[in-house]
């Protein structure tokens, strides 16, 4: 198999990730001062979907592009039992992804204390 990647999913200068796991779930998410603008909507809420979950970070698919940088309030939603507390998690890196709307993108995010 050819280690070659779509024009759209270039490798991304970041440090190795600890291990993940696939787990597909809703999200809860706040961000206060998004992209750190003055002149934005002080707080953003909304939903996301998690594509991989793991002790040091996630990836989200969201359909907006938060700033590299931005720290988040997650919340996972699970219909029987809390998978963790709410926690903050920095934006690490932002891809978008190629489909009929230009508005869904990976997120990936590392947890912060």
């Amino acid at each position: 198999m050819s280690e070659q990647w779509p024009d759209w999913a270039e490798r991304l200068n970041v440090p190795a990730r600890g291990e993940r796991q696939s787990m597909q779930r809703l999200v809860r998410y706040e961000v206060r001062n998004p992209g750190g603008a003055l002149d934005a909507d002080p707080r953003r809420e909304g939903t996301g979907l998690t594509i991989n979950v793991g002790d040091g970070g996630l990836c989200l698919l969201l359909d907006w592009a938060p700033t590299v940088g931005d720290i988040l309030l997650l919340e996972i939603v699970s219909p029987a039992v809390a998978i963790f507390p709410p926690r903050s998690a920095e934006v690490r890196w932002v891809t978008p992804l190629p489909l009929a709307h230009d508005d869904i993108y990976l997120v990936g995010m590392k947890f912060v204390s």
